[in-house]
């Protein structure tokens, strides 16, 4: 139901048709704010530097042993050398409870192939999944099995002089530059550098550390190389606010319907807040965080190409505006008058200050339809055309209330299709059928987006 001012009794309003206004709009809002918190927690990137740490090579290591100083044996001291590449390289011998924590775990996560527990994200998707294959595979190999292996490994170092020994499924695990112990020792280290570390107990394998500068996020054709989980910290929780949004948007109260009030049928309410909020919205709305890669891109350096996008997500938000109304939409029907109530304030309309009703049709703008026929005939969507005549043929259909006073005031009482959306709504014809109440026989055709309420 729309309406606009008209001669109208203000006051108390039957029962079942206070306004519901509040609580339709703040169950919408809580699906739109637990929806825009998960794609920008989902796309929140930590593009920081970060060290790339594996177990040193033993030629990285004889090179650096060739030209050690006695200097360099001291706890803490940093030997700086150039490789051929002009990349700066050195070693550092550590010491202390973290630093030995740290190069346990290195050792076990390679020595395993697989990293040990709450070390998942310092490697990426691919190779984690690759590793439990390998190591299920290599559970399964008998003694003929690894002598076949050795024998394979043998024959191609002879015949091509490459050594393909099984060293483990991934090569580097990732850490924050800002992570203990490593945020004691990174300044002194040169950027793009690589320092192979040394406990000061001179114990165990050595481990080769690169220093590299924060990632350089290029949208649209970039490929991030870093583990996900490390990228983007916050993904593995962003599914939790858009949980809480629909969980308010369940059990928000709905309101019960006093007999004899015409409502909107709720499955159709909920149908439509799904295709305008999730579909539309929240399509429209993340899709430039998924081609962009980051939220703090998006929002700031892509922001002109994120708007394109935006513009069309704003349809979604009329559309939840839309479905608000619907679902707040009560009508109650009188002896005497209409009692209507929707997001705004409750209100009745008398019968006698209803001077016509006249039939109306709501169908889509032309240039929509012109719009979908372009993408149909241009792309190449199986289902493109079907839509575009489904768009084209369909109507909803309603009443105008013309007032004494000149204003206007529609009720909408079917979908697209034709179909009935307000379940008894003949009640109300049967009561507006008045003697003093003209009936207009000849449609009024009307071409919006969305109806008029106003």
């Amino acid at each position: 139901m729309a309406h606009s001012r008209s001669p109208e009794k203000r006051g108390r309003v039957g029962e079942g048709v206070q306004s519901r206004g509040p609580v339709e709009i703040a169950r919408r809002l809580a699906l739109l704010a637990g929806l825009v918190t998960a794609v920008a927690l989902c796309f929140w990137t930590r593009f920081e530097p970060y060290v790339m740490i594996s177990p040193a090579h033993p030629e990285d290591i004889a090179r650096l042993e060739s030209r050690r100083e006695p200097e360099a044996q001291r706890t803490g001291a940093l030997l700086d050398r150039r490789d051929g590449h002009g990349r700066e390289e050195g070693s550092l011998t550590v010491r202390g409870p973290e630093w030995e924590e740290l190069f346990v775990g290195v050792r076990e996560t390679f020595a395993q192939n697989y990293p040990i527990p709450g070390w998942e994200h310092r490697i990426g998707k691919r190779d984690l999944d690759q590793a439990r294959k390998d190591n299920e595979r290599r559970s399964r190999m008998t003694a003929t099995d690894l002598y076949k292996e050795q024998d394979r490994i043998r024959r191609v170092k002879e015949r091509y002089g490459t050594d393909v020994t099984f060293r483990g499924s991934f090569r580097h695990l990732y850490f924050s530059a800002r992570e203990k112990p490593l945020d004691r020792a990174i300044d002194q280290w040169p950027v793009r550098s690589r320092y192979i570390l040394q406990l000061s107990d001179a114990q165990g394998p050595r481990l080769s550390a690169v220093h590299l500068p924060a990632y350089e996020l290029i949208g649209f054709a970039d490929v991030i190389t870093l583990p996900e989980a490390f990228s983007y910290p916050h993904r593995h929780m962003a599914h939790w606010p858009a949980l809480m949004g629909f969980a308010l948007y369940i059990f928000l109260p709905w309101g019960r319907r006093a007999p004899g009030v015409l409502a909107y049928a709720r499955w159709r309410i909920v149908l439509g807040d799904g295709a305008t909020g999730l579909l539309m919205f929240g399509s429209f709305f993340s899709m430039p965080f998924a081609i962009i890669g980051g939220t703090v891109e998006t929002l700031t350096t892509y922001a002109g190409f994120a708007i394109v996008f935006w513009l069309i997500a704003a349809l979604g938000l009329l559309g939840l505006y839309w479905s608000a109304w619907t679902a707040a939409f009560r009508l109650s029907v009188g002896s005497e008058a209409l009692a209507v109530s929707a997001l705004s304030k409750s209100r009745i309309i008398r019968y006698d200050s209803i001077k016509e009703v006249r039939p109306v049709r709501l169908r889509p703008p032309k240039w929509l339809i012109a719009l979908m026929w372009a993408a149909a005939l241009l792309g190449r969507k199986p289902g493109a055309v079907g839509q575009a005549l489904l768009l084209g043929a369909g109507e909803s259909n309603g009443v105008r209330l013309d007032l004494v006073d000149g204003s206007h005031a529609y009720i909408w009482y079917s979908d697209q299709m034709g179909a009935e959306s307000i379940p008894h709504f003949e009640r109300f014809r049967r009561s507006v059928q008045r003697d003093a109440i003209k009936w207009v026989e000849t449609p009024l055709e009307i071409r919006a987006v969305f109806p008029p309420i106003g």
